[in-house]
């Protein structure tokens, strides 16, 4: 085993040489904080933007999926409990989704 550390040519640990670490000047530190601040609102904006659009997207959903039972209880000339029930839940999803939205907006 010793044999095989004999061949390893060893060579000194060269100094190191140039670069000394200096702090960072004020307007680094102040351009560096600007960054990320505009980061962090950029990402709360497509944040907010994507939640809205998806709360917009569910509203219509719902407001569409109403009037098709709508249609399908005027043409079926019959009241069921099932479009009654499920009526009223797609209102209270509506009303939910309408409080979110405008609850949004006045952020």
């Amino acid at each position: 085993m010793s044999e095989n550390y004999e061949d390893v040519d060893l060579k000194p640990i060269p100094p190191i040489a140039g670069e000394v670490d200096e702090p960072l000047k004020p307007i680094e530190i102040k351009k560096a904080s600007q960054d990320l601040q505009m980061r962090e609102q950029a990402y709360k904006h497509q944040s907010e933007t994507f939640k809205t659009k998806t709360g917009t997207f569910l509203l219509f959903g719902c407001i569409g999926v109403m009037i098709l039972f709508s249609i399908v209880q005027l043409v079926m000339g019959g009241y069921t409990d099932m479009f009654s029930m499920t009526f009223d839940l797609l209102k209270m999803i509506v009303m939910a989704l309408l409080g979110f939205l405008f609850g949004r907006s006045n952020k």
